[in-house]
């Protein structure tokens, strides 16, 4: 796996920039939307189930009964992830930048973290992306 070190150079790093901005924006209001509608939905559904029913069967019901807002609750975790990734990962490339530039190139740098965090970040937006299609697929049905 390759690490990209240099990411904003020129017009288009700046769009690329702007785009990251706002995909920080959607995972951090999102995470607060559906972490607010999930608990509430929860609390709201707890009381209406039936009482023959044990705590662990009342609490797997709530996990997967209400499989369209855990999996919004999910988007919401993915995209929080996503940008605690893109924050160490950019923390983590400055600092092989700023040893790259103090040793004049001249040592092994271990890009090992870097590549770890692009994976994770990677990963995370692409559940993103994925449960978000699921759940426009489920409303366009």
């Amino acid at each position: 796996e390759s690490v990209r070190l240099i990411r904003h150079q020129g017009v288009d790093g700046e769009v690329v920039t702007l785009f990251e901005y706002l995909y920080i924006c959607f995972a951090v209001i999102s995470f607060l939307k559906h972490t607010y509608t999930y608990a509430s939905n929860v609390v709201k559904a707890f009381p209406s189930l039936p009482r023959k029913w044990g705590a662990a069967v009342k609490v797997l019901y709530i996990l997967f009964g209400r499989f369209w807002d855990f999996l919004d609750f999910l988007v919401g975790i993915l995209g929080i992830c996503s940008v605690f990734a893109y924050f160490l990962r950019e923390h983590h490339i400055n600092r092989a930048l700023d040893n790259f530039a103090a040793n004049n190139g001249n040592e092994y740098i271990n890009l090992s973290k870097q590549r770890n965090l692009e994976l994770m970040f990677t990963f995370c937006v692409g559940g993103v992306v994925f449960f978000v299609s699921c759940k426009m697929i489920q409303i366009l049905r």
